[in-house]
């Protein structure tokens, strides 16, 4: 399921959507993020971050 297709199920109470769509356009990566493939089955990809986290 995509953000925008979970947002769209969700009752939200507190915030516009279009208050929402404004704060999810202006976050930023981080410098020091790790990206992951998450189309690899789970193990595979627990893996990948142990090795890179080194543990």
């Amino acid at each position: 399921m995509s953000f925008k297709n979970g947002c769209k199920s969700l009752t939200i109470q507190f915030i516009t959507k279009k208050l929402l769509n404004s704060q999810f356009y202006t976050l930023e990566e981080p410098a020091n993020a790790m990206y992951v493939d998450v189309s690899e089955p789970p193990q595979v990809f627990v893996e990948n971050i142990r090795t890179a986290l080194g543990i």
